[in-house]
């Protein structure tokens, strides 16, 4: 499990690299956007496995 979250964990970095400079956002837009969505992956990952699993970067 630990490796699936690093794995979703290092897309979501390179996802985020990737649009910065299509994007326009600034470096604080996008790491509150980061925040924003680990949280809802993490939120993910609780509802579907259940307590004990978590999300960290």
């Amino acid at each position: 499990m630990v490796e699936t979250s690093q794995k979703i964990h290092d897309l979501t970095l390179l996802f985020l690299s990737q649009n910065l400079n299509a994007s326009g956002l600034s470096a604080a837009e996008l790491t509150k956007l980061y925040l924003e969505t680990e949280k809802e992956i993490s939120a993910v990952f609780k509802e579907s496995k259940g307590p004990g699993v978590s999300f960290k970067p």
